[in-house]
């Protein structure tokens, strides 16, 4: 146990197994050659080893020099082990792996915000639910107006994180995010008015909330910031890069992120109508599997107008209810995960708390960006969950009578005429927790079990 212990301490102090590039041993001298520099004082503390220091100081190759041959084997194994898999792990490296690693790294920085601002929010539906705290407070107001900021304001949030990935100056980015949620701009969305840029049409779109589009239009400041950083003085680039940024980013992002997100969401709108009026079953699948993609593409604000029409020509909407199952797939996702996880305390202790954000408030962003993204796995329980329940809300045709987030506060909006409205709807919402809770529980004890082998 305590060789272990050493082991995982000393691949720790050497900044971890993906510093780690190669490793030599001869006699009792264990020659690492790193990626970066680190401290080596830190090694020279762990106990039974007796010497560290750099071989060559003109490159970070550590020398470890460990006489009880327990260790020394031990150490090297474990090495060596990781690095195969390192390189394995390589080879099955696809586009799609490097798209989330890539969406990993933006919204880490950013999950503790939207984890705080969710478990708030959750807290005021609670505390109102309750009588404590009436929506005519200034506190609820207020409160209310701090829980909703972060997901309003994401696009700027993510335009820094994006900025940092891509090694570009994250003030510009945040130029970019500015305009696309200015006041002005968003009340020339919410105007229907008519405009064009140089006598190309511009398709307004409300950026406020929206993941996908700031993203691109980063990429495409990085790609403009690189260029011009390599051709201009450094006189001339504290000057162009912002205004030449403002002048063709944002434009650009407009009119092509704008027409993207525009007519995929009026295609998929096209696809739900049809699917509704073909097979409910089948809607469901699609949508309670695939709703979390969707809210994270913006493209929900195609199908929301469906929803609200549903809602105030009929009484009542058939979509509605499959968001609900997409929301508890992802509750059930968090409780299986807690239930399971022993050794990796840190996705426990996060997951324990969006246990009680999604119950409460039904935010679900705290989850896919902290859980769902960083551990692609889980997507798999998540898509298959919701789709299992939606299925069979789609095939009992239950209905929601309004536009609300799913949670256990607003589990009155699948009260219907019929009774059996809300029982169907709570067997859906229960298969939809049920299944995606087992296949996390798995995947975790999966893991669990490697970490205990390793």
């Amino acid at each position: 146990m305590l060789t272990r212990y050493r082991v995982a301490l000393i691949i720790e102090n050497l900044g971890g197994i993906e510093n780690v590039e190669s490793v030599v041993h001869q006699d009792a001298n264990v020659d690492f050659y790193l990626t970066d520099t680190i401290e080596v004082e830190n090694l020279q503390v762990i106990d039974r080893v007796h010497t560290a220091y750099y071989k060559d100081e003109t490159k970070p190759v550590v020398t470890l020099k460990i006489r009880e041959i327990e260790l020394k084997d031990a150490l090297i194994e474990e090495v060596e082990a990781e690095l195969a898999l390192s390189k394995e792990n390589n080879k099955q490296d696809t586009i799609i792996n490097r798209i989330f690693d890539f969406l990993s790294q933006i919204f880490q920085p950013v999950v503790p915000a939207f984890a705080g601002a969710g478990i708030l929010k959750g807290l005021l539906l609670l505390f109102n639910q309750i009588g404590v705290l009436s929506e005519t407070s200034g506190m609820y107001i207020l409160l209310t107006i701090a829980s909703n900021g972060i997901f309003y304001f994401s696009p700027i949030m993510l335009a820094i994180t994006t900025s940092r990935v891509l090694k570009v100056n994250p003030f510009i980015g945040v130029l970019v995010a500015f305009s696309l949620t200015h006041p002005d701009f968003i009340k020339l969305f919410n105007s229907g008015a008519e405009l064009d840029f140089l006598g190309v049409p511009v398709v307004l779109i409300n950026y406020s909330s929206t993941v996908i589009p700031i993203v691109l239009a980063i990429g495409m400041y990085a790609a403009l910031y690189n260029f011009l950083e390599k051709r201009l003085s450094d006189t001339l680039k504290t000057i162009l890069i912002p205004l030449l940024t403002l002048a063709i980013i944002v434009p650009l992002t407009i009119l092509v992120a704008g027409p993207i997100g525009y007519y995929s969401g009026e295609f998929l709108a096209g696809i739900v109508t049809w699917l509704m009026e073909t097979n409910g079953t089948l809607t469901g699948v699609v949508m309670g599997g695939l709703w979390l993609l969707i809210i994270s593409t913006g493209l929900n604000w195609a199908i929301n107008p469906i929803m609200l029409n549903n809602l105030s020509v009929h009484g009542f909407d058939f979509i509605r209810p499959f968001t609900f199952a997409s929301n508890f797939a992802t509750l059930g996702l968090v409780v299986g995960i807690t239930l399971a996880a022993k050794k990796n305390r840190d996705l426990k202790n996060y997951a324990s708390a969006n246990v009680f954000t999604i119950a409460i408030s039904g935010m679900v962003e705290p989850t896919i960006f902290g859980i769902m993204v960083k551990y692609r796995k889980y997507f798999l329980a998540q898509i298959i969950g919701g789709a299992a329940g939606a299925a069979y809300m789609g095939f009992m045709s239950v209905t929601a009578n309004t536009f609300v987030f799913g949670s256990f506060i607003t589990l009155t909006a699948l009260v219907g005429d019929d009774p059996m409205n809300l029982i169907n709807g709570l067997i859906g919402l229960a298969i939809a927790a049920t299944v995606a809770g087992v296949i996390a529980f798995t995947i975790t004890k999966s893991d669990e079990r490697k970490i205990v082998e390793a």
